[in-house]
């Protein structure tokens, strides 16, 4: 990691000085969580908004859902049958809820 992180185009004392804390005391590379998020953000990033609990699990799982529902879809697997797939990973939710989660994407 380098001494500077630069967040949509402006550097960030806050996140930089955050980070330089977190690698001193080693909890960047002991606590390394996987992060569903790699696509979007680091994986330090995503450790310090982790950390802060300034992520929304709720929000991630949901991402996790669409993004595998569409990659079963590109499959050419039906909708029923992916949403089936995807309720044994999540066995505590219903099929309609993942329907729901699925098709009432915000447009965030």
């Amino acid at each position: 990691m380098s001494n500077s992180l630069e967040i949509n185009g402006t550097y960030s004392t806050f996140f930089k000085s955050t980070c330089l804390e977190l690698l001193k005391k080693g909890r960047i590379m002991e606590n390394k969580k996987n992060n569903p998020l790699s696509e979007l953000i680091s994986d330090d990033i995503y450790e310090i908004l982790d950390s802060r609990g300034l992520i929304n699990k709720k929000s991630v799982r949901d991402y996790m859902i669409r993004k595998r529902f569409d990659s079963l879809r590109k499959n050419d697997i039906s909708a029923g049958d992916a949403i089936e797939n995807i309720q044994k990973d999540y066995p505590y939710l219903q099929f309609d809820s993942i329907r729901k989660i699925i098709y009432n994407r915000s447009s965030v």
